[in-house]
């Protein structure tokens, strides 16, 4: 496995992460150096939209062996957003220690989620994904839940 370590301030940027690992070489991990000064990826300049058509601040689709911990997500609004997205199958997806508030639906019918997975793939299912440690607040999530997983997901 590998780590990547992002020291301290505010990023306003989205991140698509497109690497993985395995089991036989292990995570690949994304960091903040610090628990007690996180950094901070901001939505307040986000216009680029993911894959799927939403916006996220962080996105993984069909990736396996990752690792996002220590970092604050903030200030996003979007009629389908998330603070943290997983689409597709995988599996050992890790989000620990974040903090992730001021997420926005943009709307009444817009669907805003701090940490969402979706899987719609009948055949390969994502599992082993760890929500752990994350503080999720001033959350606006619309027709939806703060924190979601739905589909083929074990």
């Amino acid at each position: 496995g590998s780590t990547v370590y992002v020291g301290p301030g505010i990023y306003y940027e989205t991140v698509t992460i497109n690497v993985q690992g395995n089991s036989k070489d292990g995570y690949i991990t994304f960091t903040g150096l610090a628990s007690n000064n996180l950094p901070v990826i901001s939505g307040k300049q986000a216009k680029t939209v993911s894959a799927d058509g939403t916006l996220n601040l962080i996105y993984i689709q069909q990736k396996s062996y990752v690792r996002i911990m220590n970092f604050e997500l903030m200030n996003l609004t979007s009629p389908d957003c998330a603070g943290a997205r997983v689409v597709g199958g995988g599996t050992n997806i890790e989000f620990r220690n974040l903090l992730v508030h001021d997420i926005r639906g943009g709307g009444e019918s817009g669907g805003a989620i701090a940490i969402s997975a979706y899987n719609k793939d009948k055949t390969t299912s994502l599992s082993q994904l760890v929500v752990d440690n994350c503080t999720l607040h001033d959350c606006e999530p619309a027709w939806s839940e703060a924190l979601t997983f739905s589909g083929n997901i074990q």
